[in-house]
């Protein structure tokens, strides 16, 4: 339904470049993130979507749950007029989503140092390979073996412990290959739009002021070019 509706005008959606596909929606389990030029006529002609949804599918929108989040140029008054049009609260972050930000602007480790504290929280006791090797902090303990042992598989006599930058490379490779042999994917058309010449093996040259996605994709195909 929104799908028609956009293309038959009804509202808008948005792209990140003149070539790109343009997107409107996306959807995970139960919740969706709806993206779109905002005019009053707009606000009122997704509601009427929603609506016509509801009425289909008996099911409800989770208003005091919904919320609404405009781009830095949009007046404030503006604003005002449009929340209430479209009934729902306005919001000037998306905040985080399954405990990651959403939001991610040029302030990466702060967005991220939330979840590092978490984690280095739970893995507290077990803060250095040492731990292996002592009884406890105080003890000078005994190197029973070499902290690379640890990443080793347990077949081949190591603990299975994932070695963090080698499985970040695997994973950043991952998505490079699925983006390469999935062009019908919405994200891969994207990325293929706003940069012709990164999704591939031979990718060497970075483009002028590249997103952090598409360094982490570069670094995917470096990954990949090399063989794993």
């Amino acid at each position: 339904m929104l799908r028609k509706a956009e293309t038959t005008g009804l509202f808008q959606g948005l792209r990140i470049s003149r070539c790109a596909p343009s997107v409107s929606h996306l959807f995970f389990a139960d919740d969706a993130l709806l993206f779109f030029r905002v005019t009053p006529d707009a606000c009122s002609q997704l509601l009427g979507v929603i609506d016509r949804f509801c009425t289909v599918s008996g099911q409800m929108v989770n208003v005091q749950k919904s919320f609404v989040k405009f781009s830095s140029n949009t007046p404030e008054d503006y604003r005002d007029f449009l929340r209430s049009a479209l009934q729902m609260q306005a919001k000037s972050s998306i905040d985080t989503y399954l405990g990651l930000s959403v939001d991610l602007g040029r302030a990466k480790c702060q967005k991220f140092q939330p979840l590092v504290d978490k984690v280095m929280q739970k893995l507290s006791a077990f803060s250095s390979p040492r731990f292996w090797w002592k009884s406890n902090k105080s003890s000078r303990g005994l190197a029973l073996t070499s902290s690379a042992s640890l990443h080793l598989p347990r077949g081949l006599g190591g603990l299975g412990i994932r070695h963090i930058p080698s499985f970040n490379s695997a994973l950043l490779a991952k998505q490079m290959w699925r983006l390469m042999h999935h062009p019908q994917l919405l994200v891969s058309r994207i990325y293929r739009a706003r940069y012709p010449h990164v999704i591939g093996y031979k990718t060497t040259t970075s483009p002028s002021r590249p997103s952090w996605g598409c360094r982490s994709l570069l670094y995917g195909a470096r990954t990949l070019s090399q063989g794993g």
